[in-house]
């Protein structure tokens, strides 16, 4: 459930996607294959001390989190002990301190009212091709390797996505999707499974609560051929 405790003066509106309907455009093989290897995704989360240093210096650092925010710790040990070995993996750069976090996760779910299978994943918009065409918050990454951006999104073996694979959905979900007005006092409630949810760029302050109800199950997703099942049962 989103609630529009203040809506923005300028844009802002909220943009849901229909994943029923940009599942059963995709291209047969292009499906086939996200359920097969699933999505491989990368975060570069910043070390808290690295970012107190660069503030201190008057330089600003583009507002990506920090590990020690993600994991709710300061300490490594504890931060590996909270993710999957069998689908995580967390490598700490020295130099900085900064973690490069690698995951992968299934691509489709079956649907809590069909037995169809839906696409639902975040391999579109955290791909790093969104941060070079993205507003001024990322411009420290424009044209940074991939492994240097804030996050980035692959195929499940680790091959990257082309161009032409982007677009496609890039095009799929901008034609299925529709823009929701929030004026104050308003709220809209989503089956998050169903519709994707994103907003508009705007000006003013803006504040919107969310809300989340009814986990999905595990056992509604179609598991990667390179993942134990069992861990989804």
């Amino acid at each position: 459930a989103f609630y529009a405790k203040l809506s923005a003066t300028v844009g802002g509106r909220t943009v849901v996607s229909d994943n029923v309907a940009i599942s059963r455009a995709l291209p047969t093989a292009f499906a086939e294959r996200l359920k097969r290897v699933g999505v491989q995704y990368h975060k570069r989360l910043a070390c808290k001390e690295a970012v107190a240093a660069a503030k201190a210096a008057g330089h600003a650092p583009a507002p990506y989190n920090t590990w020690q925010n993600a994991f709710q710790t300061d300490d490594r040990a504890k931060a590996l002990a909270a993710v999957d070995p069998t689908m995580d993996s967390l490598d700490w750069r020295e130099e900085d301190g900064s973690l490069s976090w690698t995951s992968l996760r299934p691509a489709f779910h079956r649907s809590a009212h069909s037995e169809e299978e839906v696409m639902m994943n975040q391999l579109y918009t955290l791909h790093a091709s969104m941060i070079d065409h993205s507003t001024d918050i990322y411009r420290d990454y424009a044209g940074l390797p991939h492994g240097d951006q804030p996050f980035h999104s692959r195929w499940g073996d680790g091959e990257e996505f082309s161009d032409d694979e982007i677009n496609t959905i890039g095009e799929l979900i901008h034609a299925h999707s529709e823009s929701v007005e929030l004026n104050t006092g308003d709220m809209v409630v989503l089956d998050n499974t169903r519709w994707g949810h994103g907003r508009e760029p705007y000006e003013g302050e803006r504040r919107i609560l969310v809300s989340m109800s009814t986990p999905l199950s595990r056992r509604t997703m179609h598991v990667p051929s390179s993942l134990n099942a069992a861990n989804y049962c």
